[in-house]
C-alpha cells in the first residue's frame, strides 16, 4: 500500500503540473520525467549518500529502479492533460542570471537549515551514529542540490505554467519530499520518515515558490493590432 501511495501522490503532483502547463506535447513530457526524476530521485539520494544513510551501490541502485517510475508516470500525466486540457502560446526562456541563481542557493540554504534546526531535536538519536558532512561540505552540498532543483524545474517553467509558484511548490513539496516518505524502506523507520515529511513538505514547498517567482519567465510581449489605413 505504502508504494501505491507513492505512485498516487507523484502522479497527482505531476498531472496538477501537466494541467497548469500552456504548452503539450513532447516538451510537456520531457519536461514531467526531468522533473520527477530529478527532483524525486537524484536529489534525495545524492543527500542520503552525503548523510551516510544509504552506500554507493544502494544509491545507485534506488535511482535505477525510480527512474523508470517517472518515465511512465510524467508521460502518462502529458497524455491525460493532452486528451482534456486546452494548450496555447510558444515555450519561453526562463530569466536565468547569476544574481537569481545566487537567490535561489540562498533561500535553498535558508530553508533547508531552519527546517532542519526544527526538526533535528526529534531526530537527533537517529543520526547519532551517522557519518555527517563538515559544515562547509554540507553547505556546497546544499548549493549543487538547490542548482539541482531549478534546472529540474526550467523545462517546466519554459511552458508558462499558469499559478506557476503554487504549481511548482506543490511538485517539489510532493514529489520532493511526501511521496517518498510515504514509502516503508530499510533506511529509515516511520517516525523518522513522518518527521522529515512535514519538514521537507513544508520547505520544499516554499523552495518551489521562490525558484518560480525568481526564475519564471517574462510576460510575452503583447502585439499590438495592425490597423487597415483604408
Amino acid at each position: 500500500m505504502s508504494f501505491l501511495a507513492y505512485l498516487i501522490a507523484n502522479f497527482a503532483a505531476l498531472s496538477v503540473a501537466a494541467f497548469a502547463s500552456r504548452v503539450g506535447g513532447r516538451r510537456l513530457m520531457l519536461a514531467l520525467v526531468v522533473l520527477g526524476f530529478a527532483v524525486g530521485s537524484l536529489n534525495i539520494m545524492i543527500e542520503a549518500y552525503a548523510f551516510g544513510v544509504t552506500g554507493p551501490g544502494q544509491t545507485v541502485r534506488a535511482m535505477a529502479t525510480q527512474l523508470p517510475v517517472f518515465l511512465v508516470l510524467g508521460p502518462a500525466a502529458a497524455w491525460l492533460s493532452d486528451r482534456f486540457g486546452s494548450r496555447d502560446g510558444p515555450p519561453l526562456a526562463p530569466r536565468i542570471t547569476s544574481l537569481r541563481l545566487l537567490g535561489v542557493i540562498l533561500a535553498y540554504m535558508g530553508l533547508y537549515m531552519a527546517a532542519g534546526l526544527l526538526a533535528y531535536p526529534h531526530v537527533e538519536a537517529f543520526y547519532a551514529d551517522k557519518v555527517m558532512p563538515p559544515f562547509d561540505r554540507l553547505l556546497l552540498l546544499q548549493a549543487v542540490r538547490a542548482l539541482i532543483f531549478a534546472v529540474a524545474a526550467l523545462p517546466l517553467l519554459r511552458l508558462s505554467p499558469r499559478y506557476g509558484p503554487v504549481v511548482l511548490g506543490l511538485a517539489f513539496s510532493v514529489i520532493g519530499g511526501i511521496a517518498p516518505l510515504l514509502q516503508d524502506n530499510p533506511f529509515m523507520p516511520p517516525h523518522i520518515r513522518s518527521i522529515h515529511l512535514v519538514e521537507v513538505g513544508i520547505s520544499n514547498f516554499l523552495f518551489g515558490v521562490a525558484v518560480a517567482l525568481l526564475l519564471r519567465p517574462a510576460p510575452a510581449p503583447k502585439i499590438a493590432p495592425v490597423r487597415s489605413t483604408d
